[in-house]
């Protein structure tokens, strides 16, 4: 399992993708699969209450099915 994290710099209330592609970079960096293999990507992030916007964003690989 890999679990890629991004944390900007003040909670985000936009441009979430761009941010989660942060994570994701992260954790395929840390993930040491063998070739061509199906594995289950998880998005998750970390939400601050009102106003509200994304603290963390969070990407985890596991093995596939």
């Amino acid at each position: 399992m890999a679990t890629g994290k991004h944390t900007p710099n003040s909670p985000a209330k936009d441009n979430h993708m761009a941010n989660f592609e942060t994570a994701m970079k992260d954790a395929l960096r840390q993930h040491g699969g063998a070739g061509d293999e199906q594995v289950n990507i998880t998005f998750g992030a970390v939400v601050t209450p009102n106003p509200g916007g994304i603290k963390e964003y969070v990407v985890t690989i596991t093995p596939g099915p």
